[in-house]
Order: structure tokens, then sequence, then C-alpha cells
């Protein structure tokens, strides 16, 4: 104490901070020896889409449903331009230039709050090594939205300009607009319910199972691969109760500044084992006692119907192929699609038989003017789905959007669209022709 006294200002600092120092090197030490394993980092972040107002139209095979009515949003969907998620991420470092990832997410019910499974998957990355993702997601090969569609490729309360209809096989099929399963409509382009089985197993969109793995960047190049196999066996004594997936897919993607382009390929099949004919059943379970691939009226509380027909194996194969690029001018960016997409089915050995032949291309621009976003896009393509022009379906559709940022987080929006399904002229019956316009207005809050 007197030493301090005796010494100047400076000399009591220099003694403190040496003091300090040396303290501070042996808990370094104490900390290095027994140090604790790192700890993931949490993030939760959102999505809100409210939409407020749907304006619908529905012409299926000449008749007119819900004529241009206001509505509130009284279903399950997550929104008019985004879908309403809560999204949980935790990231971790785990040394040596490794980086793990876990991800979930759960779509927000629009009318009741209620939470939805969608996402859960888990990727590890490194930087020289490339990324291994592995659970339930969009598998790359959905990523043809990214240029088919310049605005909105959510269904909810607008058209897709054939983003998601493409990918999920519904395209151009009656109702797809909704995703609604009306048996009368199906049993127009395809057989009874073995229609409803053949356009959900030729979904190659968000789905679990997907093992994917991409490639490092080099110059601009980078390439995704990615595996599929689901299969389920409710009764293992007889043939009956079994589903089997399996999907695969190459991507490859090129960026250099402005420019951006893509090509991808896959394939699914699924196959499904059935048993003998059995009646068919509403969705609650109650019998209305008739026999199997008869059509009967849907109502608003058992919009879909079940039941076995009798066939003891049925199998779908899907082939997509599409090419897309996009280049930002500055005052506009363009995008341009390609997609070429073949599904089949065989029953019980019988021999494939073609249910599409789809070729269809599209032009989307994107114009930001301050706050004010314009998008449109436009398709036109045509579905051979038999040998002969008979059965040949013109497809078209189009989209306008426009988007308001209130803030950097919140915009608002309007979206109207439209999408058709026409039979070529003297081919067949009115009945399969389609035209569907929706309009929706809304805003979106990100968080």
């Amino acid at each position: 104490m007197r030493r301090l006294v005796s010494m100047t200002l400076d000399e009591q600092i220099n003694l403190f901070g040496d003091s300090f120092m040396k303290k501070h090197a042996i808990a370094a030490a104490i900390s290095a020896a027994f140090a604790l394993p790192a700890v993931a980092q949490v993030t939760v972040t959102g999505t809100l889409d409210i939409v407020p107002h749907v304006s619908t139209k529905q012409l299926i095979g000449g008749s007119s449903t819900n004529e241009g009515r206001k509505i509130t949003r009284t279903d399950s969907g997550g929104g008019g331009w985004s879908t309403s998620v809560l999204n949980f991420t935790a990231t971790e470092d785990l040394g040596a230039g490794l980086k793990a990832t876990a991800f979930v997410n759960q779509v927000i019910n629009q009318t009741d709050g209620l939470l939805t499974a969608r996402d859960r998957w888990v990727q590890l990355q490194t930087a020289g090594a490339g990324t291994l993702k592995a659970g339930r997601f969009s598998p790359a090969i959905e990523g043809y939205g990214t240029y088919a569609v310049a605005g909105t490729a959510n269904a909810a309360g607008t058209t897709d300009s054939s983003g998601y209809d493409f990918i999920t096989g519904s395209l151009g099929y009656a109702d797809a607009y909704s995703r609604a399963i009306n048996t009368a409509q199906v049993n127009t382009v395809r057989t009874g319910l073995d229609g409803e089985f053949d356009r959900a197993a030729a979904d190659m969109g968000r789905q679990s199972g997907v093992v994917q793995y991409t490639t490092p960047t080099f110059n601009g190049f980078s390439a995704t691969a990615e595996y599929i196999k689901n299969s389920a066996d409710r009764d293992a004594s007889a043939r009956t109760g079994k589903a089997e997936r399996s999907q695969q897919a190459l991507r490859l993607d090129f960026t250099q500044g402005n420019l951006a382009v893509s090509v991808a390929q896959g394939k699914n099949k699924v196959t499904r084992e059935a048993a003998a004919q059995s009646n068919m059943y509403y969705l609650n379970g109650t019998s209305n006692g008739v026999a199997a691939n008869t059509a009967i009226a849907n109502t608003s509380t058992n919009p879909y119907i079940s039941g076995t027909p009798a066939i003891d194996v049925r199998e779908v194969k899907s082939d997509v192929t599409w090419f897309g690029a996009s280049y930002n001018f500055g005052f506009a960016r363009v995008l341009l699609a390609h997609g070429m997409r073949e599904d089949e089915t065989n029953a019980n050995n019988a021999g494939a038989s073609k249910t599409s032949d789809l070729k269809v291309s599209n032009i989307g621009l994107i114009v930001p003017l301050g706050a004010v976003t314009l998008t449109a896009s436009y398709y036109d393509g045509d579905d051979a789905r038999a040998s002969t022009d008979a059965t040949r379906v013109n497809l078209k559709g189009h989209q306008l959007g426009a988007r308001y940022a209130l803030s950097k987080r919140t915009f608002g929006y309007i979206v109207t669209g439209e999408n058709k399904a026409t039979l070529q002229s003297g081919s067949g019956t009115a009945a399969n022709n389609t035209k569907i316009e929706g309009t929706s207005i809304g805003v979106v809050h990100t968080f």
C-alpha cells in the first residue's frame, strides 16, 4: 500500500494493467482446458400473408361456378402471394470448416391460426466439398417455378401460370386450380378413383425422404443431385395396401453477373398394390353403399370419396425436363422457361397408357418502379394425352401483379390471372374444357 502511495499515477496504471493481463491469461488457459461444446444458434422467422379479398370464377364444361364472388378466406390456405409460415432454424459450427443447419417450419392456417407441418431437414455444408441435405422439402426439380412465374406460384386465390401445376402434374386437368378432387370431373379425363391416385402419384414437388447433394460453385457452375425413396406396406401378408415411390433428378445451374441459367431432368415412379373392389366412402368414413368407380356428387362437408377398384397393381411413371434463364437489365428482369413432361400409367401389367405429353413455354417480366414492383407472366403449350389428336389439349394462361413496399418487411399486393385448358377444335366434348380466373388482394409481413 505504501508503495502504491509513493508511485506516480502512470506507474500505478501500469502495475494494475500488468496484473489484469496476467489474470486474464490464466482465465483463458483455464477456459481452454475445460472448453464447453459449441451451442447451436436458433433463430425464429416467419411470413404472414393476409388475404381479405378473393374473387374467383370457374368455367368447367361451359357451366359457371363461383361467379365473381367476393369472399373472406374460409379455407386452410396459407396466403395469396406468399405462404404464411413460422420458421425455426438452428445452425452450429462443427469445426474444420463444417457447418450444420437444422430447419423446421409450419404453415399458419389463415382462419384459425393452427399450425400444419411443412418442411423439416438437416444440412451439412463445407466450403470445399459442397452441401448434403436430407429430410422433407421441395426438391431441386421444383425450381422450374423460379423461371416460369414472374409473380407468385401460390395457388391460394390466384393462378400460378403453370409453375406449380407443371411439377405436380395437374396442369390442364379439371379443377387443377383449386386442387380439389371432384369425381365427376375426374371421370371426364381419367377413370374413377384411379384418376385421383394417378394425379397424386405424379406429384414431383415437396415430399419426405429427399436426399440431396449440391456441389460447390466453380466459375459460376454448380450441380445438384437428389434421390427419394419412400414405401409403406399396411398388410405384408397380402398384395394389398402397399405403395412405393422412387424419384431422382439432376439439376445444373450457372450464374454470372445478371445472368442465371438452369436445366433439370427428373424421373418419378409410384407403384400401388390395390385390394379387391370395395364400396366408396365419404371422408368421414360413412359408406354410400355403391360400387367402386361410380361417380357420386360431392358435398361441401365431404368433398373426398375413397374406395378400392378391383386392380392388383397400378403404376404411374413421370418424366420431367425443363430449361430456365433470367437476365436482369436493371430497369427490368426477364424470365424464360420451357418444360416438357410425360406421364403414363400401367394397370395389372396390361401395357403403359400415356396420360400426358406436355410441352409448355413461359415468359415473365419483373419491373421495379421505386416502392412499386410490377410482374407479368404468360404461358402457352399443349398436351397430347393419347396417340391421336382427339385428346390434345391447348393450354394457355397469364398473370399480372403489383406489389407496393410499405417497409422493408411489409408490402401490399394485388394479383390476377387466368388458366385455360381447351380441347382442339372438333376433337371431343366441351365438357373437358376449363377456364379458371382469380384475383387476390392482400398484405404480407415478414419477421
